[in-house]
């Protein structure tokens, strides 16, 4: 949906900036940054719009619209089958999943109006693809880019106070430095978080550092350490 397009429906269909943020529920500024072309407009704003004009059709009163809960259901939709995907390590399905929010890797995905913690898990989502894609095409920005999202991502599940989350993030951070041959700098990520679980060797978290442990010692040859270690 191209700036004028969104301007043109919302004008046809009598609704202010101010309806049509409230329907959507974002910002309002989002409205007008959308129509005069200074924010992309994401995928899920043309399918809500298309959920706007039908049920419109069907009331003439606004007040008995909402969509309030339309982009929580549609984005954590995309969140659990993008998780789905990173979990079977299905790259090109991860990416297939992520595209209505994130047409170009290059960029940050189109996270405006969501709430933190759910930016926040799309970034780290998005950095997963990148490190993987890039080592598997040797493409060393997809690397840089991976963690600067993954960065973004520890430090809003942290200020969120979501530890788990950001233990999480972090993994998928030592993923990338480890795909970019840092190996001491994945150790030094991984440290942090067994630092922060050291109390429950039992949790799923400490489990897949140590996991990540054993690669490294093997990676280095460094026999000793990962028998002392199993």
């Amino acid at each position: 949906m191209r700036p004028n397009e969104l301007k043109s429906k919302r004008i046809a269909l009598g609704l202010s900036q101010q309806d049509l943020s409230e329907l959507l529920e974002i910002c309002p500024i989002l409205i007008s940054e959308y129509e005069m072309g200074l924010t992309p407009i994401p995928k899920l704003i043309e399918l809500a719009f298309d959920t706007i004009e039908n049920r419109l059709k069907k009331t003439s009163i606004k007040s008995e619209i909402t969509l309030k809960p339309f982009f929580r259901v549609k984005i954590k939709k995309l969140i659990k089958e993008a998780n789905k995907a990173e979990f079977a390590r299905d790259i090109k399905t991860l990416r297939v999943v992520l595209e209505p929010i994130w047409l170009d890797i290059k960029k940050r995905p189109e996270i405006a109006g969501y709430d933190d913690e759910i930016k926040a898990e799309i970034l780290r989502l998005c950095g997963f693809y990148l490190t993987f894609y890039g080592r598997a095409n040797n493409l060393k920005y997809c690397q840089e880019t991976a963690k600067d999202f993954l960065f973004k991502s520890v430090e809003m599940f942290e200020s969120l106070d979501l530890l788990e989350r950001s233990a999480e993030a972090k993994i998928t951070l030592a993923f990338c430095y480890w795909n970019s041959g840092e190996v001491s700098e994945t150790d030094l990520v991984l440290n942090t978080i067994e630092k922060d679980f050291s109390g429950e060797m039992s949790h799923p978290l400490f489990i897949r550092v140590q996991i990540n442990r054993l690669l490294i010692f093997y990676w280095n040859k460094e026999n000793k350490r990962a028998e002392r270690l199993i």
